[in-house]
């Protein structure tokens, strides 16, 4: 990646200082002006001689220079983002979702054609003749290596033949989806369709029923056992670093064993198949096993078959009643199978697909890049490869840019995707808090519907249409199948496309994401998870939106700027008491700067932003108190501009106590991460202040009138503390995470009022 496009994706990252709801010109220009006047009143301690015409005509080539400097360093750093996505003809699909039946017909995807043969032998001549034993066939692996994709193409391929019934990630909903399907009768129904046709259930992703409650997973457990008959079969894949706990609590060599709560312990597939024989009359205890793999057992003087091959359920003392039944090795490790074997001149020759498309899209370079990612999974290497041939057929990259895709290590390679891919959407910072929420839900096994997205994010927190601006930013990642609707299930309801993609992107955001809007995501997601607290968070999802259209703060702002510059104009051109009746107490004499009214409004800019986006939010009671130190804020910066001799000090003691009125915000009911977050921005902002406030008056003692350079010092000093204020404190991160603290639930209150 050259270096124009890593500095691009680098302010891309940066939320940056558009909080003003503006397009990201003209907050670009208000911010070069803003800079322009300030450097402007800073010169004007010595340029106020010059004549006024003169002034003007300075003041508007600065701000004309500082326009057309902005202008033309964004049509020069404007760069058009080309996302990684899906092209006719290309070899290699990167990140791929094959839940719809039309992409199981792309050629660039890896054929599946023995798996799927070997899938169907298995089910017809096993699992679907089974009656009294009911085997699962299970699909395990890493994540990444196929296995959803195996079970598109074996959908596609017999949709037709079969009734497939697709249960696949929600698990929360099982019992909910079964009665809408079959009714309340699920045996009946399913018996009834198993007349007419072979039925097979797939659940897929089948890693996240094991985060539900222990509830939920004996109804799932009662629920499979349902779906066991005659011309059925129970389809089941999970991650590998699962399968232990799954073969804890299902026998998937009998789905129809019973549970543990009866009394049988269950028997694994990791065990030999020993069949159970109870004999009438046999004063043994129940379920005594009386076969073994090494072992020929006689009934009632019969010979049992080895029972390897065999199940013999419910035995009767006539050998005519044992029901013998046909059973096979089910589990399937999956791995990158990407091997094909071909014939030539007689001779078997094994090669590597996807070897073979690397080398004939990259020649010799193509073999070392499948090299150095042989042992990757196959997502992995699908969207690597990618990349490699998107950088070549569309946006004509040099060999050089292959060579750093070979000489690269795998975290550089996908902090490159994701850079490019979140820069290509409307807002990376909107883009990358959903995709940072729905990896977590991935990783926690749970789908988010858009309202819990919505509550999380906030998007009109900055811009009005930010509801509009999400929407659009959630499709766009539709689209490059990051994230995808449930649609089988609700068009409302989101997940991450794929595990691999939820781990990658949150190891990408360990070093990519403002720590502030990590935060803030992280307790969100904790609140979101923590069941104690449902009532805590509707009711502050409800005290959010009862505050968010209130105007009070911009309104008294308003008020209050307006009178500031009143003040200015009557000192300045009616009548000026510190030029007439406290002379003694103006260091400036007779000079009346602009300065302390633009750097003051600034101020109450930046207190207006605090308060209408973090204080409001807090619903302790406190919005009384709040709304009365507000009020006292801005009579103090109004009496900055009206005192303007000595508005350092003023504004020093306004922004003290404005910052510990934030470091006592929230009380110790808050979490503990909160308080210390809001408690150390105010202690820090009050320390300045104060520090500021005993500057002037050192100041003031020694010197009781003020030089120019002592003028310029303040005004410096001011500046400086201001620009901080903005750069520092006045972005969508700092004030997305301060509204989060001042608007996270409790813990002790809400906690023992549910329990």
């Amino acid at each position: 990646m050259d270096r124009q496009h890593a500095s691009y994706y680098s302010r891309m990252k940066r939320a940056g200082h558009n909080i003003f709801g503006f397009s990201a010109m003209m907050c670009s220009l208000v911010y070069a002006l803003g800079i322009a006047w300030c450097l402007l009143l800073l010169s004007h301690v010595y340029l106020r001689h010059l004549p006024l015409p003169v002034q003007f005509l300075i003041s508007m080539a600065v701000s004309v220079l500082a326009c057309a400097a902005v202008l033309i360093t964004a049509n020069r750093n404007r760069i058009e983002i080309r996302p990684y996505c899906r092209q006719s003809g290309f070899e290699f699909l990167g990140l791929y979702d094959l839940k719809g039946t039309e992409s199981a017909n792309q050629h660039d995807v890896l054929p599946r054609d023995e798996e799927i043969a070997f899938m169907h032998r298995l089910l017809e001549e096993t699992i679907f003749p089974q009656v009294s034993v009911k085997q699962a066939l299970c699909l395990t692996g890493r994540s990444g290596c196929g296995k959803s994709t195996i079970l598109a193409f074996f959908r596609h391929a017999f949709e037709e033949q079969y009734k497939i019934f697709d249960f696949s990630g929600n698990y929360r909903e099982f019992y909910g989806h079964m009665t809408a399907l079959f009714g309340s009768n699920i045996d009946l129904k399913i018996r009834e369709m198993t007349q007419h046709s072979k039925v097979i259930f797939i659940l897929d992703q089948f890693e996240r029923y094991f985060s539900l409650p222990s509830e939920q997973q004996k109804s799932v457990r009662d629920m499979i056992r349902h779906m066991c008959c005659e011309n059925t079969a129970v389809i089941i894949s999970m991650r590998e670093e699962y399968l232990a706990d799954f073969l804890k609590q299902f026998d998937m060599n009998n789905l129809l064993a019973s549970d543990e709560t009866a009394g049988v312990e269950p028997r694994g597939v990791l065990q030999p198949i020993i069949n159970i024989i109870e004999k009438k009359g046999r004063p043994t205890r129940p379920h005594a096993p009386l076969l073994r793999l090494d072992q020929t057992l006689l009934w009632d003087g019969y010979a049992i078959k080895q029972n390897s091959k065999e199940y013999l359920d419910a035995p009767d003392r006539s050998l005519g009643r044992i029901v013998l039944e046909q059973l096979g090795a089910t589990l399937f490790y999956c791995r990158n199978q990407n091997e094909v074997t071909s014939q030539l001149g007689g001779i078997a020759h094994h090669d590597s697909l996807m070897e073979s498309k690397c080398r004939l899209l990259f020649g010799e370079k193509g073999t070392e890049l499948y090299k150095k990612h042989e042992d990757q999974t196959l997502i992995e290497q699908q969207m690597i490869f990618h990349m490699a041939e998107f950088n070549q057929k569309i946006l004509s990259r040099p060999e050089e840019d292959l060579q750093q895709l070979i000489d690269g290590n795998n975290n550089e390679l996908f902090e490159q995707y994701f850079d490019v891919q979140l820069s290509s959407c409307q807002s990376f910072f909107h883009a990358s808090r959903v995709m940072y929420l729905l990896s977590q839900a991935r990783i926690h096994h749970l789908s988010m519907k858009t309202a819990d997205l919505e509550n999380a994010l906030f998007p009109n927190l900055f811009d009005k249409k930010g509801h509009a601006r999400l929407m659009e930013n959630m499709e766009q990642l539709e689209k490059l199948q990051l994230i995808r609707k449930n649609t089988d299930r609700s068009s409302q309801e989101y997940e991450i496309a794929h595990d691999f993609i939820a781990s990658a992107f949150l190891s990408y955001c360990s070093n990519s994401m403002n720590r502030d809007t990590k935060n803030a995501l992280d307790l969100f997601i904790s609140e979101y998870m923590d069941e104690k607290l449902a009532d805590a968070v509707a009711r502050k999802i409800a005290h959010r939106k009862q505050v968010y259209p209130q105007r009070f703060f911009p309104i008294t702002t308003g008020i209050a700027i307006g009178f500031m510059v009143l003040c200015y104009l009557i000192e300045r051109f009616i009548y000026n008491p510190w030029a007439v009746l406290w002379t003694g107490a103006n260091p400036y004499g007779t000079y009346v700067p602009a300065f302390p009214l633009f750097i003051t409004v600034a101020s109450v800019i930046y207190l207006c932003f605090m308060y209408n986006h973090v204080a409001k939010y807090f619903h302790g009671g406190g919005s009384g108190l709040c709304r009365c130190i507000y009020c006292i804020l801005m009579f103090l910066a109004s009496m900055a501009v009206f005192a303007y001799p000595h508005f350092l000090l003023i504004d020093g003691i306004d922004l003290a106590l404005a910052a510990m009125y934030f470091a006592f915000l929230l009380n110790g009911n808050y979490r503990q991460t909160c308080r210390n977050e809001l408690a150390f921005y105010g202690y820090k902002s009050c320390m300045i202040g104060l520090v500021f406030g005993a500057a002037h008056i050192v100041f003031f003692i020694f010197n009781r009138t003020f030089d120019d350079y002592m003028i310029l010092i303040e005004f410096i000093m001011f500046t400086i503390l201001v620009s901080y204020a903005f750069l520092a404190h006045m972005t969508q991160e700092f004030l997305f995470a301060r509204m989060a603290d001042a608007s996270s639930e409790t813990i002790r209150q809400n906690a023992s009022s549910i329990v």
